[in-house]
């Protein structure tokens, strides 16, 4: 076997094994379904009138509740820290019925005056998608760094040729267009639009062949 032929297959193991990690049944269960579970047995008692105190209770409630669910609670984490992290969370990602961010948040409890419970409801499930995200996202991270970081230039370019041989009906043509070197530097890219393309036809990514 020649070292061409062993940098093939080592590519195709690579790619094998990071599409079979980016499964979306298996992020589902690693990222989602934790946290999901955390959320319905999440138990709270809201007094009127609103008190944006009572409110950093209950969403840094929210995140210990999912972290100690989830096995994430390894540090202790004070009360303010809980509620700190909540807040941040809010005020970057949350998509309120009114406006965006954590003021976004408020706007849709305290306009809510004859069902308080439905916008508080609304917003501890805004929270949780994003706790969901974060949590896909940092997973995802993890297998590329695992598999990709760092990659010589040769296996780099191996990876692309292999990708676009075995995928190249599902990629976006901007990348069939462009030259082997480029699709080198764009690894992730190039596996991400594999997983995006499956998820689409509402396919598992399966293991590549060899």
């Amino acid at each position: 076997m020649t070292s061409f032929d062993r940098m093939t297959q080592r590519a195709a193991r690579i790619v094998e094994n990071i599409c079979s990690r980016l499964d979306e049944g298996l992020i589902a269960r690693l990222a989602d379904e934790p946290i999901d579970r955390a959320v319905e047995s999440f138990r709270f008692v809201w007094e009127q009138p609103f008190d944006p105190a009572q409110f950093h209770r209950l969403i840094g409630g929210l995140v210990m509740h999912v972290k100690c669910c989830g096995g994430l609670a390894r540090t202790m984490a004070t009360t303010e820290m809980l509620e700190d992290e909540a807040v941040v969370l809010l005020a970057q990602h949350y998509q309120g019925a009114f406006e965006l961010g954590y003021d976004g948040a408020l706007l849709d409890i305290v306009f809510q005056p004859a069902l308080p419970q439905e916008g508080i409801d609304s917003v501890l499930e805004g929270l949780a998608e994003i706790m969901k995200a974060r949590r896909r996202k940092e997973y995802v991270d993890s297998v590329f760094a695992r598999y990709l970081d760092p990659l010589d230039a040769g296996l780099c370019r191996a990876i692309a040729k292999h990708v676009v041989e075995h995928f190249g009906p599902i990629l976006p043509q901007e990348l069939l267009l462009c030259e082997p070197s480029k699709l080198a530097v764009r690894i992730r890219y190039l596996l991400e639009s594999i997983q995006s393309a499956r998820s689409m036809a509402g396919q598992l990514c399966q293991p590549l062949p060899a």
